[in-house]
Formats: C-alpha cells, structure tokens, sequence
C-alpha cells in the first residue's frame, strides 16, 4: 500500500503545501490508506488530524495531534455535529482526505433489493454530506480516493464502481466554482491490504 500512495503523497505534496499549521480530516480513518496518510504526514510536517471511521469504538483525543471520531459520515447531522466539536478542539480544518468506503462485495444477484446501498454510501451520500458541511469553507484541497475498477471494471462489483464513478466525477463541480476549493479525486489500483481487497478471500484477490 505503501508504494502505491506514496508518490501520489509526493504529487499532492508539489501542488499544496504541507506545514504543522494544518488540520486535516481523514475519512475512513480505521481502514489501511487512512492510517497510512495519518502516519506518513504527521511524521513529516507535523500536522494535526481529526479521524473518522464507524468502527472506533468511542470518539476521544489521542495526544495533540489525533481527534479520533466514531461517527457514520452517513448521517449528516451526527456529522455536522461531530465535526464542529472537533474543529473547536483541534483547529479548523484545512483539508479532507475521503478514504471512507462501504465493504460490499456482493454479486447483483444476491443484493437485497431492501437495501439501498447508493443512499447508504460513504463515497456517494458521505461525500454529499461532507461537502454540505464545507459548502462555505476555503479548504486548501478535498482530495477522494478512487479505484481504477472504475474504469477496467471487475465482475461483482457494480455497487463499488457505480460509487467510484461518481467520485471521479466531482472534480467537475470544483470547476464550475460551486465550492470555495479544489476537489480532486485519485483513481489507485487495487492494493492487496487495504480497501475492498483486504477483506477478500485469497480466492476472491485472484479474480
């Protein structure tokens, strides 16, 4: 995973600049690439962080550098409240890394139609929210992760790629200067210990 994000660090790194002014939200904080952005940029410019991930057990402070959040970025409410009373602890935040991710690996078949998983997605109804919530703010970036199954797409996983097609997606809105920043989201192959993948059999990881 590490080689993978990597120079993409250093992309982002030659566009924003970095400093231990910053606070940055990560989503998906618990998964692999949000624990990997958190390490790697609090070791090399210092800056502060407020992590969200629904499977933290509790929201608490870690040190003063780390606001950990357990939180559904689903629920815009809970969201919008939780992340005002992390910016009053830690700072506001000056970008948004969006690594959040449903782990929904079914084939079309077996998909309970009951559920709406669209609706119920961190990278479709999760963005929207976040977004809603820094409609007015000057974030220096809001950067998405996306997957390249979006674009050489893999059986079974339709749900995954309609999600990452949207993201890819939003940059566009950037464009036409609907947000007061620059949203840019990065298509990354799949990486074996982190995302979707990591909760795959071996079986499933060879298809």
């Amino acid at each position: 995973a590490k080689a993978i994000y990597r120079p993409c660090l250093n992309l982002m790194e030659n566009i924003f600049s970095f400093s231990d002014k910053d606070v940055f939200l990560v989503t998906g904080g618990t998964g692999g690439l949000g624990q990997i952005i958190i390490n790697d940029l609090q070791k090399k410019h210092g800056a502060k962080f407020i992590s969200i991930g629904s499977s933290y057990k509790e929201t608490r402070k870690i040190g003063d550098n780390l606001y950990q959040i357990h939180c559904d970025i689903c629920n815009k409410e809970e969201l919008s409240l939780v992340l005002k009373k992390a910016e009053a602890e830690m700072g506001l935040i000056t970008g948004v890394f969006h690594a959040a991710t449903q782990s929904t690996f079914e084939f079309i078949d077996d998909i309970d139609c009951e559920k709406d998983f669209l609706i119920n997605s961190p990278k479709i109804n999760g963005v929207n929210n976040l977004l809603s919530y820094f409609q007015n703010s000057k974030l220096n970036f809001f950067i998405n992760f996306s997957s390249r199954t979006s674009s050489i797409p893999t059986i079974g996983q339709s749900i995954y790629i309609t999600e990452n097609c949207y993201l890819n997606n939003l940059p566009f809105a950037s464009n036409l200067d609907k947000y007061n920043f620059t949203i840019q989201t990065l298509q990354l192959p799949r990486i074996n210990d982190v995302g979707l993948a990591n909760n795959l059999t071996i079986d499933e990881k060879d298809l």
